[in-house]
């Protein structure tokens, strides 16, 4: 086996294991989000903000793992699949790589930005 089959080897390997860290992480998030949380039930602002002080801990470490980390892993899929598609139809490969990617970049941002938000939020809601 030669470098550059161990290679592809290796990224087709990263990139089931990411599809599998993707797939884990909805089945996490979902009953999360929905059971635990009812995140779309709460629609009046004062409610929201008292949910978001009640689980500012929870809610900051399952939008880290939902959407920040989830973004670098989507990132390594797209990669891993662009490796793949370019023997098929290199020019709908490099097309779904850069959608990939800036999926993935959104995604990252927007945990983020929500982290973020969210800190202020409880900040303000606390009276500091």
């Amino acid at each position: 086996m030669n470098s550059f089959t161990r290679t592809q080897a290796r990224q087709q390997k990263a990139g089931g294991l990411a599809a599998l860290y993707l797939a884990v992480s909805y089945i996490v998030a979902i009953p999360y989000f929905v059971v635990f949380v009812k995140y779309q039930e709460i629609v009046d602002p004062a409610k929201k903000v008292g949910m978001l002080v009640a689980h500012s801990g929870s809610m900051r470490s399952m939008y880290l793992v939902t959407y920040v980390v989830f973004g670098v892993v989507l990132a390594v899929l797209a990669l891993a699949l662009s490796a793949r598609w370019r023997e098929g139809d290199p020019t709908l490969g490099q097309t779904a790589t850069v959608a990939g990617l800036m999926w993935a970049g959104m995604l990252v941002a927007s945990g983020m930005i929500f982290n973020a938000g969210m800190a202020s939020v409880v900040e303000l809601a606390n009276g500091a």
